[in-house]
């Protein structure tokens, strides 16, 4: 006997969901990328059944929120036999209404109005509290209940009883607590993105309610997950949603990502995806001290203006900065001695970087050197020279390790004030001597409560992500591009694990002999530190591009 389910829709994008703004009452229409999320979610999956538990033919109600994006929504799925199907318009179903809160991103109001608000805790002054939303959530899964408990009392075998709801993020995260009588708070643990396909339904009797699948794409076919194979990464790695390109859906800080000329497939990642960027750093030049007073940059050959010039025009009103990391190259001890003591030294060197930003056009620069904790000089007169023209400047770091000195949070926010962002290498945690995972989640989030223990300045903190892996095997550790991962699978078709702990997913193989253990990127150990960075308000810093396999870009 077959028990009827739920559908929950999320509408699709709008430009507000887009960029993080709060959407209540306010009435937004979907963007041309919304309507092509919601007219693939309907082929893929009313129209043509992706999954075997969606059989939209047994859909005999549909409940859709008053609002127009929801209303749009529906209108472009095409159910069958859709004319006989009741729709009804249901005010219940309405987005939690966020009062002052209203178009306001969360990293606006934690910046500007309370540090460490949260929606599930605290609400939104003169809006809704989470309890008057459940009621109205309630409403709704009550009169749902009631009609499938009567189809199946009346008509056990015959089909239909299945129910379409269209509506909002928050109102259907609710949704599903109160189906399974969950109190409303844990709407915080069920995403679900524009566009995104919910089931709810029971297990084996209609007094046992479930959710039977959460959040499902078009786009991602429901590969973020921690049960992978490797077939489902030979498929799909080289797959991404070209009408989401540039449409940037992470929602915390800014986005850095760097290019390298050794990985060159990098330059035309950027220019696929560069609305998804907020700074692009080509990794160019290096600094050399030749003498007292005496600097040389080197790379300055790999500059290429027709590439810049293509990643640099706007994308929905917003320009894309170009940084080039200048990285120290062979200094001595004696150098940076200089270079910490006597101030013309550091002027010498900021006139350098000065004039060939000036003179190459480019939007700012990436430092990255050793010592940094003692260059305060340095950072603080080239800060304020870039800022002259307003230009950027964004500083390497490196991340919390017992082995290496790290900024405490005071000195963190003090050089806040001479830069815009700080690229933290959260990556490169284990190595041939410890083999494991290369950037243990909850090691990058003691980094983040390490830098800025509070909210001041975590907008500045970009928080470092690998898209290569590595490749341990006979005491040595080999990094390994996307390229590589796909020969290797290919190859030896091994079982992929996940490692709860770590966040991250491994496996082994044997080759000629020898066992390897690889750690490489996954969609799923991406989206959980994609999530961290929103949770926590801070911005990426994505090493690099040219490493990655394409399908991962779809979730920045």
């Amino acid at each position: 006997m077959r028990l009827p389910v739920v559908y929950l829709v999320r509408h699709g994008e709008t430009e507000w969901s887009k960029s993080g703004q709060h959407t209540s009452t306010t009435e937004v229409e979907l963007t041309e990328n919304g309507v092509k999320q919601a007219q693939d979610l309907s082929h893929f999956v009313f129209e043509n059944q992706c999954q075997d538990f969606i059989e939209p033919k047994n859909i005999t109600q549909v409940y859709v929120s008053p609002r127009k994006r929801a209303q749009q929504t529906l209108e472009l799925i095409k159910l069958p036999e859709k004319e006989k199907v009741p729709i009804f318009t249901e005010p219940n179903l309405a987005e939690w209404n966020y009062g002052d809160y209203e178009g306001i991103t969360t990293h606006e109001i934690r910046s500007t109005k309370f540090a460490f608000w949260d929606i599930w805790r605290d609400g939104c002054p003169n809006g809704e509290t989470i309890q008057q939303v459940a009621t109205r959530c309630d409403h709704v899964t009550a009169k749902i209940m009631a009609y499938q408990i009567d189809h199946m009392e009346n008509n056990p075998n015959s089909p239909g009883g299945d129910v379409l709801v269209v509506a909002h993020s928050h109102l259907l995260r609710i949704f599903a607590c109160r189906w399974l009588n969950l109190p409303p708070e844990h709407g915080r643990y069920f995403l679900i993105d524009t566009a995104g396909l919910c089931v709810l339904g029971y297990d084996r009797s209609m007094r046992s309610p479930v959710v039977k699948s959460w959040n499902q794409t078009t786009f991602s076919n429901d590969l973020v997950h921690t049960e992978i194979k490797y077939e489902s990464i030979l498929e799909n790695h080289s797959n991404y949603n070209s009408q989401n390109a540039r449409n940037k859906t992470f929602q915390g800080g800014p986005t850095l990502v760097y290019v390298t000329p050794w990985n060159n497939h990098g330059y035309d990642i950027a220019k696929i995806f560069k609305g998804k960027f907020d700074y692009i750093s080509p990794v160019w030049y290096n600094i050399h001290r030749r003498s007292i007073n005496q600097y040389e940059l080197t790379g300055g050959h790999d500059v290429d203006h027709n590439w810049i010039k293509e990643i640099s025009d706007q994308v929905d009103g917003r320009h894309v900065k170009v940084v080039p990391r200048f990285q120290f190259q062979g200094w001595t001890q004696m150098d940076y001695q200089m270079l910490i003591t006597e101030l013309n030294e550091v002027d010498s060197l900021v006139d350098t970087l000065i004039l060939e930003c000036s003179k190459q056009g480019f939007d700012g620069l990436v430092l990255e050197a050793s010592y940094i904790i003692l260059l305060r000089n340095l950072v603080m007169r080239l800060g304020a020279k870039l800022h002259d023209q307003s230009q950027e400047l964004i500083l390497v770091l490196s991340p919390r390790k017992p082995s290496i000195p790290y900024f405490t949070a005071d000195q963190f926010e003090d050089f806040s004030q001479f830069v815009d962002g700080f690229s933290l290498m959260t990556y490169d945690y284990s190595s041939h001597e410890t083999p494991g995972p290369n950037a243990p989640i909850n090691w990058v989030e003691d980094n983040i409560l390490s830098f800025t223990p509070k909210m001041m300045n975590r907008g500045k903190l970009f928080l470092g992500m690998n898209m290569y892996g590595s490749d341990f095997f006979q005491g040595r550790a080999e990094h390994i591009t996307g390229n590589t991962i796909i020969r290797i699978i290919r190859q030896h078709k091994p079982i992929i694990e996940w490692n709860e702990n770590f966040g991250e997913h491994y496996f082994q193989y044997q080759e000629d002999g020898i066992s390897h253990i690889v750690w490489y990127p996954s969609l799923k150990s991406i989206e959980s530190r994609l999530q961290l960075a929103e949770d926590y308000g801070t911005g990426l810093s994505i090493w690099e591009i040219g490493q990655g396999l394409d399908y991962f870009y779809d979730l920045l």
